[in-house]
């Protein structure tokens, strides 16, 4: 059994984009426009009325095409994420199962090409897939974490037998691995921890 993704290391640094750009221009001129026209009394009112249907104007056309947009990847790929039953590789170290107390998965539902419900009004709808987060709790205390690629012929939930193995050697919470896996009513729940519980 293993699973293989391509690993990222995100760039957090502050990014704006250029279209974002245009809008805060926008933004900052009409209220430098709006400043000037109530503190001086200048006869501007008409280049305070354009500027702001010109801001509304284009960030109502922002909207609409992050709709249809998709996010761009900053950061850069690193040698892939392996999980294996007896080792997991991260980049360019390799990590017996041995040596982990707890392996713990966020943002996993995260595909390349899914439309993204959370996104803020500013921001491509459509998701890069690289949300998707591991993180390995050592036993010496260290913590080992990156994020991964998921694609929807390449996904963590593709592997329920390697999650069920992480799970019964204890190092993969029973609720993280119901989740990934996506069983959320009562019954299934049930159903699919006597099975688990039935495999040797």
């Amino acid at each position: 059994m293993q699973a293989r993704f391509k690993s990222f290391k995100h760039d957090n640094s502050f990014y704006l984009s250029k279209r974002n750009s245009v809008a805060l221009i926008l933004l900052l001129v009409f209220l430098l426009l709006l400043c000037i026209y109530s503190t001086t009394g200048l006869k501007i009112g008409g280049w305070v009325s354009f500027s702001a249907l010109l801001l509304v104007t284009y960030v109502t056309f922002l909207k609409f095409f992050n709709l249809f947009s998709s996010e761009k990847p900053r950061g850069k790929y690193n040698r892939d994420l392996v999980l294996n039953q007896d080792q997991i590789t991260i980049h360019k170290s390799t990590f017996k199962i041995s040596e982990i107390n707890k392996i713990e998965f966020s943002f996993y539902g995260d595909r390349k090409g899914k439309y993204k419900y959370y996104n803020t009004d500013f921001e491509p709808a459509i998701s890069h897939g690289l949300d998707n987060r591991i993180k390995l709790h050592l036993k010496s205390g260290k913590k080992i974490a990156t994020s991964f690629l998921q694609e929807n012929n390449r996904s963590l939930k593709k592997h329920p037998e390697l999650l069920i193995h992480y799970h019964k050697i204890g190092v993969l919470h029973w609720l993280n691995l119901i989740d990934i896996l996506e069983i959320s009513d009562y019954d299934k729940i049930q159903k699919f921890k006597k099975q688990i519980n039935a495999i040797d």
